[in-house]
C-alpha cells in the first residue's frame, strides 16, 4: 500500500526553457519514473504516473506488466485510496490514509513539491549538506536533469523512497 502512495498533463519544456525554473512555477505537470520503497515491512519498486494540476493530483502505480497496484487521488479537501478488489477509501487527506493503511505518516502533499526538488512553502525547512530537511524527512536530490530531478531520496527512519524519472511534462 506504501507504493500506492509514494508516486501529470501539462506542456514539455519548450527550447529557451530553463527547465527546472518552469518545473518549480509549473502549476500543471506530470511525471513518469520509478520508485522504490526500503522499509522494516517491505521492500519493493513500482512504476509511477503522477499527474498534478495545482491542488489536485492523481497517483498512479503500476507493478510488472503495467498492472495497477494502486491510486490515490485528492486535492486540499480530501483522498481517495483505490486499491484493486477493494472498495476505494476516502479520508480528510492523503496523510490519514496513509496513516491508517500503514502506521506511519507520509506525507503526500508536500512531496508534490519534493519531486520537483524544493521545500513545501509554509513549513519550517533545515537545510542539510545533502539537501534540506522538511516534516523529519531527508530530501536529498541525487540526480538533476535538463527539465528537473531525476533521481530523488526521501528518507527518515523507518523508511526511504528513492523516485527516478524518466519523464517530465509541464
Amino acid at each position: 500500500m506504501l507504493l500506492a502512495l509514494a508516486g501529470c498533463v501539462g506542456r514539455a519544456p519548450q527550447s529557451g526553457d530553463s527547465g527546472a525554473a518552469s518545473l518549480q512555477t509549473a502549476q500543471l505537470w506530470s511525471l513518469d519514473g520509478k520508485l522504490g520503497i526500503k522499509s522494516a515491512g517491505q521492500n519493493g519498486n513500482l512504476s509511477v504516473r503522477w499527474e498534478q494540476d495545482h491542488d489536485a493530483y492523481n497517483i498512479g502505480l503500476f507493478g510488472p506488466l503495467g498492472v495497477t497496484v494502486g491510486r490515490i487521488s485528492g486535492d486540499g479537501q480530501s483522498a481517495t485510496l483505490a486499491l484493486p478488489d477493494q472498495p476505494a477509501r476516502r479520508a480528510d487527506s492523503a496523510e490519514a490514509l496513509v496513516q491508517a493503511a500503514l502506521g506511519y505518516p507520509l506525507p503526500v502533499a508536500p512531496m508534490q513539491y519534493w519531486v520537483r526538488g524544493m521545500p513545501a512553502p509554509d513549513l519550517a525547512i533545515e537545510i542539510t549538506s545533502t539537501g534540506f530537511r522538511q516534516l523529519g524527512w531527508d530530501i536529498m536530490i541525487r540526480q538533476q536533469g535538463p527539465a528537473g530531478p531525476v533521481k530523488i531520496q526521501l528518507q527518515r527512519p523507518e523508511v526511504r523512497l528513492l523516485m527516478v524519472i524518466k519523464e517530465w511534462r509541464f
